[in-house]
């Protein structure tokens, strides 16, 4: 496990999941945020973003999350590993009003991302997003190893088996 690729709704817990990871692997984490890229962007930012992607991508080791989809395919692409949170979509979206309205508390220079599309991403994301990522799991199988998390257990238990893994090679 060198190359960690999270995914999820957003809300579904993939930053916290990093971090914890990042700590036992001492790999690097990156975030991948879906909101620097909107409809709004253009081509040439896209373009951008994609390349500063790439360069993350290239190294020899990370675990990134974020639900960037312009960048999914460059991922997936280039992991070993794929962990998928499947939170419920109600529990995804009153994870991320909640973690929004503390950043916005705490005067996060991050602006409030609280909005109606970003509500209607996290409540579409098992019709529109997930097919599209099982897909491309689907085609990328080969070279990947692939666990799915239906609830917080699940990752502590993952977690848990990852940090004997980690110690019994120190």
């Amino acid at each position: 496990m060198k190359r960690v690729l999270i995914m999820g709704c957003p809300g579904a817990g993939k930053a916290k999941l990093a971090v914890r990871l990042g700590r036992i692997s001492e790999l690097d984490v990156y975030h991948i945020k879906d909101d620097r890229f909107s409809q709004h962007r253009t081509e040439d930012e896209k373009t951008a973003w994609k390349e500063a992607v790439k360069k993350i991508v290239d190294k020899d080791s990370w675990i990134i999350e974020g639900t960037q989809s312009i960048s999914y395919k460059l991922r997936i692409q280039r992991a070993d590993t794929v962990l998928f949170i499947s939170e419920k979509p109600f529990n995804c979206l009153k994870n991320f009003i909640k973690r929004s309205l503390r950043k916005k508390m705490a005067k996060n220079r991050d602006r409030l991302r609280l909005s109606c599309d970003m509500f209607k991403k996290i409540l579409a994301y098992r019709k529109i997003m997930r097919p599209m990522i099982e897909d491309l799991i689907e085609k990328n199988k080969t070279h990947l190893n692939v666990e799915f998390f239906n609830c917080d257990a699940d990752i502590d238990t993952y977690l848990q088996n990852i940090e004997t893994e980690y110690s019994k090679k120190k």
